[in-house]
């Protein structure tokens, strides 16, 4: 749109306007005074101000440092949405093929335990406190399935904070990409 160089009516100096402002106000930049803008003849009469290349230039290379910004912010968004989906996936997916069953209680392991001991035979009862009295009591670890509980139960709350971190994150991509997409369309 051209810029036309509207003298100032207290010191002469051009203020620029353009054809939206015909017949309003404009204030000048080097006295502050208001100047009463023509109507669109009045304005076609007057002398355009060129638009120097350095203004364009700076104008440009304002409009690509907001937009670099952005898209790096939107790429950010986006790893961010890729570790932590992927991620919190992988956790999912060894919590769902885990060769355990969870919900089991150790009272139920032991009560299972009892009912086999108490079902064996005194000659194998016999051999298990002969094994006792020579050897003494054993160290014995925990059983497989608690082991396995307990590693999977630390894993939940990194699987909810990864699926949580990576949801955000693409949602804040996508936003992202919408609104840019949107001021593109109005700067067109």
């Amino acid at each position: 749109m051209p810029t036309y160089a509207l003298p100032c009516s207290q010191c002469g100096q051009p203020v620029p306007v353009g054809i939206a402002q015909a017949g309003s106000t404009a204030r000048c930049a080097a006295c502050g005074s208001n100047t009463e803008v023509p109507g669109t003849k009045g304005l076609r009469s007057l002398p355009l101000i060129e638009e120097s290349s350095q203004t364009r230039r700076t104008a440009s290379e304002a409009k690509s440092a907001g937009s670099l910004g952005l898209n790096l912010l939107a790429g950010l968004c986006l790893a961010v949405a890729t570790v932590g989906l992927g991620y919190g996936s992988y956790l999912a997916y060894l919590r769902w093929n885990a060769p355990i069953e969870f919900g089991h209680s150790a009272e139920e392991l032991y009560a299972e335990m009892r009912e086999k001991s108490a079902n064996d035979p005194p000659v194998r009862t016999w051999d298990h406190w002969q094994y006792l009295v020579d050897t003494g009591l054993p160290k014995h670890d925990p059983p497989l399935y608690f082991v396995l509980a307990e590693v999977y139960n630390r894993q939940v709350p990194w699987m909810i904070g990864s699926l949580a971190a990576g949801t955000i994150g693409l949602l804040s991509f996508l936003i992202i990409a919408l609104m840019s997409r949107k001021s593109e369309k109005l700067t067109r």
